[in-house]
């Protein structure tokens, strides 16, 4: 058989990548290294599979021409300026300049926390059965003594004791006054100031020196817990001995051990095998009674820490734990007392992350509580409601708002009412009215965006006839923080129950300020605006009128050009096609409005389409179809259509958008349709007459 061409008889060699496959493979490795600048992932984070192929593999890969590298899918990533900034509602306040020694003590304070940070982290990932080691060298040469006058004057310093070895058996007493040894004077003697571990402002020895001690604290209370674990499983343990054990478990709470994860787990680890052993007495019933002790022992074990700032998760889990029979047995007076004042610290001391942290976790268990008792403690969360109010404070509402939710406490909005009205009422306001109004505008639209509950609310505002200020100045508030979202309710409110037309002129004023307008939210307004003929339109007009003339092209006078920034043509078109939308179904309103007569649809669909002629040069489609619909129907009805109406819908309408011949045959079909319907008009007249 002859052979063919050379060139089919040679090996056949590798194809080089074509510009495509160059081009993928070049913007993949951008999008890797974008992906890992902003997440911070080291170097590798992305990986080419061709790479990894084999040689038959990366033949079958050669005629592929779409993007053969793989990259790992990043995690959920929520960076920091996706948030709002009326998360923090603390206002800018100004502060004196600095000196070099303030400096100098802020400085060597930040270092002193950074230093404690690494040693405690370290601590914590220390393995607790092996030998007591010595911290990295880096660790504690990472740091030099500071020599910082706040030293001197600190009253945090804690006095070093003897280092308790880890190997050696612990008794409860000393490991209580190794805790107390630890815990700072001037911590222990406010309870509502957040309690914290403390370290000495001296060295890194007398850290590491401290930190040794604390570990051995921990190690000696979970060799206590070891023998008492053994014996309360095996249930060879008195009611007595069960609630001795508890004792030193709420001591080490009060100092700061539950800070740590390692003794945490511990204590949660006590507590759920003495909830155990308490279930298992329950249903002994020659045990009842001890098991009803036990349990109320318990309970005002964690209630005393809980008002001392700390056993949240010990209340949570002993509440979660139990039965709904059991739950019955609770304190309801005392623990809405407890609740109260811990609130009402909250409230007053807004600083205390700690603290907000423990109550958010708390009140995601008081859904675990029977009705009657959410009343109580709702009761007395009213009055710290009032209290706030009336005082003007502006700290942290979230957290003590959140007991008004239905699925934490079953409570309607009367008391939120009643303190907002007795507010507003009142001859005597404080300085800062602003101020309170940004905090009820931005608990409505941050946590009370459920219909049912804001629309509650807005009829409520409007049947007790509130100041029009005060209202007015919310809803800006509510706009600004959520973006129309709670005005848009407010605004459908305030047309169907027909308030003042000064009020409403305002409130399209005050919609214009932030931004253009938005389709869905102005619809609602136009809804308004037709359903009642007593609100403005014209100054609906004349805003879409502003919109119009901001992104129009023309000359800027030179105060307009210092004043206003330039606006993109991006922005411009984005803007030109929004308006061409929200005047579509503005038209659409107006043909399909049964409120309505044929005169009103005819002139808001003319105002339409002259809207669109100017904005655009040509109106939509949708409009044209609108005007053919609006002219029809009243020539459905069998009564002749105005003479004006229809010649101004010829020659403005018809003809300039679809031709002079389309304009003319339409004349015609109208003529001999309006002259039907004239004939049939006749007839039915004379047959009336007969």
């Amino acid at each position: 058989m002859p052979l063919g061409p050379a060139a089919r008889c040679r090996r056949p060699t590798r194809r080089q990548p074509s510009a495509p496959q160059v081009a993928a493979k070049l913007l993949n490795l951008a999008t890797c290294r974008t992906i890992e600048a902003q997440q911070r992932r080291p170097v590798g984070f992305c990986r080419f599979s061709s790479s990894q192929k084999g040689p038959i593999e990366r033949r079958r890969l050669l005629g592929k021409r779409h993007m053969t590298g793989m990259m790992a899918e990043p995690p959920t990533y929520n960076p920091s300026w996706h948030f709002e900034v009326m998360n923090d509602p603390k206002e800018w306040q100004w502060e004196p300049p600095t000196t070099p020694e303030t400096r100098r003590k802020h400085n060597a304070e930040i270092s002193v926390k950074n230093l404690s940070g690494k040693l405690l982290r370290w601590l914590e990932n220390s393995n607790m059965d092996k030998p007591f080691l010595d911290p990295p060298s880096d660790v504690l040469n990472s740091s030099a003594v500071v020599d910082s006058p706040a030293v001197a004057d600190s009253p945090e310093l804690l006095n070093s004791s003897a280092v308790v070895d880890s190997s050696a058996t612990i008794d409860s007493t000393a490991v209580l006054d190794s805790m107390a040894a630890v815990e700072s004077p001037a911590v222990a003697d406010s309870p509502i100031v957040e309690q914290s571990i403390t370290v000495p402002l001296d060295d890194p020895a007398t850290i590491y020196t401290e930190l040794q001690q604390l570990r051995s604290a921990i190690l000696g209370l979970e060799n206590i817990t070891k023998e008492s674990l053994r014996r309360i499983r095996s249930h060879d343990i008195t009611t007595e001995e069960l609630l001795a054990t508890m004792r030193p478990l709420d001591t080490a709470t009060m100092a700061h051990i539950p800070e740590k994860p390692l003794a945490h787990n511990i204590v949660l680890q006590v507590r759920s095998a003495v909830l155990t052993t308490l279930s298992k007495w329950r249903a002994k019933e020659h045990r009842r009674d001890d098991y009803r002790e036990a349990w109320e022992a318990v309970l005002n074990d964690a209630l005393t820490a809980t008002a001392k700032g700390a056993g949240f998760r010990t209340l949570a889990l002993i509440i979660e734990k139990a039965e709904p029979m059991d739950r019955n047995l609770l304190p309801v007076d005392r623990l809405a007392t407890v609740l109260y004042d811990l609130i009402r610290s909250i409230v007053l001391a807004p600083t205390n992350q700690a603290k907000l942290q423990n109550l958010a976790e708390l009140a995601q268990v008081m859904q675990f509580f029977e009705p009657h008792m959410r009343e109580a403690i709702g009761q007395k969360v009213e009055s710290i409601v009032a209290e706030t109010f009336h005082a003007g404070l502006n700290y942290e509402y979230r957290f003590w708002w959140m007991f008004f939710k239905a699925h934490y406490i079953e409570m309607s909005f009367s008391g939120f009412e009643q303190a907002v009205n007795s507010y507003l009422g009142s001859d005597q306001r404080p300085d800062d009215q602003q101020t309170l109004l940004l905090t009820s505008a931005r608990m409505f639209a941050d946590e009370c965006l459920e219909a049912r509950s804001y629309t509650h609310f807005t009829r409520q505002v409007v049947r007790r006839g509130y100041r029009e200020n005060d209202w007015l100045t919310l809803a800006g508030m509510v706009m600004d923080s959520r973006g129309r979202v709670g005005l848009t309710s407010l605004w459908c409110h305030l047309g169907a129950l027909k308030w003042d037309i000064r009020v409403f002129e305002k409130l399209i004023v005050l919609s214009r300020k932030p931004s253009p307008f938005v389709v869905q939210d102005t619809l609602m307004v136009i809804r308004g605006i037709v359903s009642n003929p007593l609100l403005p339109s014209l100054r609906f007009w004349e805003a879409l009128k502003d919109e119009k003339s901001r992104i129009m092209p023309r000359k800027p006078t030179s105060a307009e050009a210092s004043a206003a920034p330039p606006i993109s043509d991006k922005r411009i078109r984005r803007t030109r096609r929004e308006l061409m939308d929200l005047v579509d179904k503005i038209a659409l309103w107006y043909e399909k409005a049964p409120e309505l007569t044929d005169r009103m649809a005819f002139r808001g669909v003319s105002r339409c389409i002259r809207y669109q002629s100017e904005l655009s040069g040509r109106p939509t489609d949708q409009v044209l179809r609108s005007m053919t619909n609006v002219v029809m129907k009243s020539l459905k009805k069998g009564q002749p259509a105005p003479v004006g109406r229809l010649q101004h819908y010829i020659a403005n309408i018809v003809a300039p958008s679809l031709g002079v011949q389309v304009a003319h045959d339409c004349s015609i079909i109208i003529a001999s349709w309006q002259k039907q319907a004239t004939v049939s008009l006749e007839e039915a007249i004379k047959a009336k007459r007969r």
